[in-house]
């Protein structure tokens, strides 16, 4: 009775948000969209039976290549919204030099852990075998996401470094570590056991869609889903953005903390409160903010700097 209970609250908590993010899509996030030279929707990177949810678009600038290729991997508490809200973001990511693929993935409360994660890695290794048809260098391959989207791709990396976390996953093949030149992570989480300790909303109700309720099982997936646990020498290097304004941005400090005691070479955007009070959670979208305007011109150097020429 209590898993049904709790399942009913996440598909209703799953209504109230996507209805809230489509009509936001529908009003500010789609208007005066940035021209690409290639916007190409809904390609399946699943080799079995087509499903909407293993879908990701593919956004090429006017811009002469071969040009570095950016995995974008949406956020939404791995329950909520998809690709197309993140098709401005995506777009604007692109004119400023690289070939995106922008992901779907399967989502809870339906799809729970590991399976978002196998998603990812399946579109990350088809990327990595067509994006040259597109213009893209796939030795030169960033992986970038937004809250969940931003752990699930700390969780790739992860599995990149961690020779023992892929069978712990299930995670098949996986691509070269070489190939990844950096991550790009907007308020991400990275910690379950700190994540829940949280004033998020509606956090328990996300984590128990995705982790699962049972007692033993969730402390099982606990251990092989927090990213900062996992890293080890050889992870890329990453950029890691959030604001004090961010309810999870103590997430983005601890990783942060971690990487500098691992010696991970990485760069802090922390804006703060004072600076920026409109840097909270899912700031990324609202693209006239100055914190985005900063983001932007942050990720740019970012990958200019670890590129391979």
């Amino acid at each position: 009775m209590r898993g049904r209970v709790g399942r009913l609250k996440a598909h209703l908590v799953k209504l109230r948000y996507n209805v809230a993010e489509w009509w936001r899509w529908w009003t500010l996030f789609s208007k005066d969209m940035p021209k690409v030279k290639q916007f190409v929707r809904n390609v399946s990177y699943h080799d079995g039976p087509r499903n909407k949810q293993k879908m990701l678009d593919i956004i090429v600038p006017d811009i002469e290549g071969p040009l570095p290729v950016m995995i974008y991997i949406h956020g939404g508490a791995w329950m909520l919204f998809g690709k197309d809200i993140y098709t401005r973001t995506c777009k604007t990511f692109a004119n400023n030099g690289c070939i995106v693929f922008n992901i779907n993935y399967r989502l809870g409360p339906k799809h729970t852990y590991p399976i978002p994660m196998l998603d990812v890695a399946e579109a990350v290794q088809w990327v990595c075998k067509h994006a040259a048809e597109y213009g893209g260098d796939p030795q030169n391959i960033f992986l970038a996401g937004d809250s969940a989207g931003a752990h699930l791709a700390s969780l790739y990396a992860s599995a990149l470094v961690d020779k023992e976390l892929p069978g712990l996953i299930g995670l098949g093949e996986l691509i070269p570590l070489h190939c990844i030149k950096g991550l790009i992570l907007f308020y991400g989480a990275f910690d379950f056991d700190t994540l829940v300790r949280t004033d998020a909303n509606h956090i328990d109700v996300f984590v128990d869609s995705f982790l699962g309720s049972e007692p033993v099982i969730r402390e099982r997936r606990v251990a092989h889903a927090s990213p900062l646990r996992h890293v080890e020498n050889g992870y890329p290097p990453s950029l890691i953005i959030a604001g004090e304004a961010d309810v999870l941005y103590t997430e983005s400090t601890a990783f942060a903390e971690k990487l500098e005691f691992k010696n991970i070479l990485h760069k802090r955007l922390f804006f703060t409160q004072e600076e920026h009070p409109d840097a909270g959670h899912c700031f990324l979208n609202y693209h006239k903010r100055r914190c985005v305007q900063v983001a932007l011109r942050e990720i740019t150097g970012f990958i200019n700097e670890h590129k391979q020429n």
